[in-house]
């Protein structure tokens, strides 16, 4: 019966708690959820995605913001990946398999003149990589455009242009910079 009875108090009480909105810390520790371990927001054809860094402190993130088309049958043709920096940003691209590596890609930013051949680094099971330093000039010129153009060209030699819509570009890119401030 003595059981039922502190059972009933500490009901009582923590009703008597909740109703009032009184601070109760040591509950709060015991009932609060964990810390998120991922977010992802949506800016028109851009996604800014953060997770938990692995093996580091709960709070710390690795934020970057993304885009990936798609054909006609669900198959992955262009993967881009941007991670601002200081001193502008970095891009990763994943394109299929079937392309002229030695020819690597070409970056063309409305109808100002083609890039100089960029690289590609290695492929992977997903398709090919090829890494783009953006500095601010570039980035400013995306911030400004409607789409930009990666050109590159087929084993058999046939000219392939993906078209990167920049819809929300820059709001996706202030996001991932802050959040990625916020973490450091």
């Amino acid at each position: 019966m003595i059981q039922f009875r502190s059972f009933r108090y500490q009901a009582t009480l923590l009703a008597l708690m909740f109703a009032a909105e009184m601070p109760c810390t040591a509950l709060a520790q015991d009932v609060a959820p964990p810390l998120a371990s991922s977010l992802t927001e949506t800016y028109d054809n851009w996604v800014v995605d953060c997770r938990r860094v692995n093996g580091t402190d709960p709070a710390m993130h690795s934020c970057a913001m993304s885009q990936s088309q798609v054909n006609a049958k669900r198959q992955r043709v262009l993967a881009i990946e941007v991670q601002p920096r200081s001193d502008g940003a970095s891009a990763i691209m994943v394109l299929p398999f079937g392309l002229a590596l030695s020819q690597g890609i070409t970056v063309q930013v409305d109808a100002t003149e083609k890039s100089k051949p960029i690289p590609f680094t290695t492929c992977l099971p997903t398709g090919c990589v090829a890494s783009l330093d953006m500095d601010p000039a570039l980035l400013k010129a995306l911030r400004q455009s409607e789409a930009f153009n990666v050109g590159v060209q087929s084993n058999e030699g046939q000219p392939l242009e993906f078209s990167v819509s920049l819809a929300g570009f820059s709001a996706a890119f202030e996001r991932t910079n802050a959040l990625n401030s916020e973490h450091q």
